[in-house]
């Protein structure tokens, strides 16, 4: 699931993949791209989001142990992202609110 997502990335136009408790623990992209960041839609109760470049919950961590809180937007890197080759892989300790996991996945 993704569709632009360039109103809060004017200089980026991105793809999003929305992570929700159901959607938590399991890989949001598969293959190359670029992770631009995270968006916090709606809080849990205290979460925390760890994100991999990998298949699984193991490799190299693009994002570690960030909190997500609502309305927030983290964008790493500015403008240029972190590449990621193997896909994105979203962990979640805590009670999950909703989120978006910013990207573009190369063709």
């Amino acid at each position: 699931m993704s569709t632009s997502a360039s109103v809060l990335y004017s200089l980026v136009p991105a793809q999003y993949f929305p992570v929700t408790a159901a959607t938590a623990g399991s890989q949001a992209v598969s293959g190359s791209g670029v992770f631009y960041g995270i968006q916090g839609l709606a809080t849990g109760t205290t979460f925390v989001v760890t994100i991999y470049d990998n298949t699984a919950a193991s490799g190299n961590q693009l994002l570690v142990s960030y909190t997500v809180t609502a309305a927030t937007t983290l964008q790493v890197n500015t403008t240029q992202g972190i590449s990621f080759s193997n896909g994105l892989f979203i962990v979640v300790t805590g009670t999950p609110g909703a989120f978006n996991i910013l990207y573009n996945k190369f063709q």
